[in-house]
């Protein structure tokens, strides 16, 4: 059951998944630190919180993961975020979960 904070969390979100790449910028600066410290092909990884997948398309650039699981608390950013990264899902496969980080239906350990 959701707290009154995270529904109020999900109803924001919701709102706004459709111009948030848009009033939202992207810093690309930790991704860069993350892929120098990890680059390695055949990783599985995930972006939890990944919204509409903006940080989850430089991660796929620069990692090129086997499996990147892309998990949000709301429906409407994950639906924006398979719209947007879909140009990529030819060189890594995707799966989009809605869930809560501290929820989320993934084996401890089943990532890199």
């Amino acid at each position: 059951m959701h707290t009154p904070k995270i529904k109020q969390a999900v109803k924001h979100f919701t709102q706004i998944a459709r111009v948030y790449r848009q009033i939202r910028i992207t810093d690309p600066e930790p991704v860069e630190i993350i892929t120098a410290a990890i680059k390695k092909i055949g990783l599985l990884i995930a972006d939890v919180g990944c919204g509409t997948g903006r940080y989850t398309e430089l991660l796929i650039k620069n990692l090129q993961p086997q499996i990147c699981y892309c998990i949000d608390a709301t429906a409407a950013m994950l639906e924006r975020a398979q719209a947007c990264l879909k140009p990529l899902a030819h060189q890594t496969q995707l799966c989009f979960l809605e869930s809560l980080a501290k929820a989320m239906p993934i084996a401890s350990g089943s990532l890199d």
